[in-house]
């Protein structure tokens, strides 16, 4: 039961003695905390002050799973990190750019870089990662510079003197809306990528939002919307496909309504989505969703990242936490202390 709750600082809940199910739950009360700053929740994890510790730094994953003090949980869940392409907007309204765009990236190489090789792993769908049921894998888009260079050749964008791809007299230059901090490793994915997508003469200027900022900024309508490129994570938060196929792939779950912040609008999928929501069985639905999926992959509509690898360190003495993975999760209705 709700004891207290001071909204983005603490919410208190207790035990309710009239609880449906005898003996549970255990504890006599959770305490959650809001800690923005992921340094500052390492440091009050290592020093005791908290039993279970969300969204840490790697580097300080890795050095907990060598203290006995702890024990650290592990598993895919579903949020994924991508950058949206403004599909409305010039030139990423052409397919061919937005898939070049996602040839030009290594993947693999920002997870090593930026996560040490195990806390991400690549993306094979768009928006939606394994632990979400009515997943398809619908594919990956391999690190392919030259196959990149040659799709924006086909889009007319040639490579100029300066190394930058022109058409028409206008060079290939993407504004890119990212944080730094907000989530593990985004300046610095936002950082490679713009590295990378140099070296296949698309030039992408970086533009630094504090978070209180930034969610106005590419939360706008269409016509509103000033960026080209913006560096996001997305989560189901109910562990089903339906959630991402109605807030990110259908053409009414354009922001500021919901979450389509890439704008992306296909009649044929809005149709195939309202066909899977008279579907009679889960099964039926999901054989749909197969054909939705690789729709809407093949569109590009983002750049497709990575899928995060949750770790969710917590205090030996605490037993009974289980993995939820359908958006960084810990229930602990079993949860209870040998202390």
């Amino acid at each position: 039961m709700v004891e207290e709750f001071r909204p983005n600082d603490t919410l208190r809940l207790v035990r309710n003695p009239n609880y449906w199910q005898d003996g549970l739950p255990y504890l006599d009360e959770v305490v959650f905390r809001i800690i923005p700053d992921a340094n500052t929740r390492a440091a009050l994890f290592e020093a005791g002050d908290v039993d279970i510790a969300l969204g840490l730094p790697v580097p300080v994953t890795e050095r907990l799973r060598l203290d006995s003090r702890f024990n650290v949980l592990q598993g895919v869940g579903s949020r994924q990190y991508y950058i949206t392409l403004n599909n409305s907007r010039a030139p990423l309204d052409d397919v061919r750019v937005r898939q070049a765009i996602n040839y030009g990236v290594d993947k693999q190489g920002i997870i090593n870089a930026v996560f040490l090789g195990v806390g991400a792993e690549i993306a094979r769908a768009v928006y939606m990662t394994p632990v979400v049921n009515g997943y398809t894998e619908a594919g990956v888009y391999a690190y392919d510079p030259d196959r990149a260079g040659e799709l924006l050749d086909e889009a007319g964008w040639m490579m100029g003197s300066d190394d930058v791809r022109v058409k028409d007299g206008q060079p290939l230059e993407l504004s890119l809306y990212t944080r730094r901090g907000a989530t593990t490793g985004d300046f610095e994915t936002a950082e490679l990528v713009q590295g990378m997508l140099a070296d296949i003469g698309v030039r992408v200027n970086l533009e630094v939002f504090e978070s209180a900022s930034f969610v106005p900024a590419v939360t706008v309508p269409q016509e509103e919307s000033q960026y080209d490129m913006a560096n996001l994570t997305f989560g189901t938060v109910t562990g089903d496909g339906e959630y991402v196929v109605s807030t990110t792939y259908r053409c009414d779950s354009a922001a500021p309504r919901l979450y389509n912040r890439a704008y992306f609008c296909d009649p044929e999928v809005d149709a195939l989505s309202d066909l899977s929501r008279q579907s009679a069985t889960l099964e039926e639905r999901n054989a749909i969703y197969e054909d939705i999926v690789t729709m809407v992959f093949e569109q590009a509509p983002i750049l497709q990242l990575f899928n995060q690898v949750q770790f969710v360190p917590v205090n030996a003495d605490v037993q009974g936490v289980y993995f939820e993975p359908a958006f960084s999760n810990w229930p602990g209705k079993y949860a209870w202390k040998t202390e």
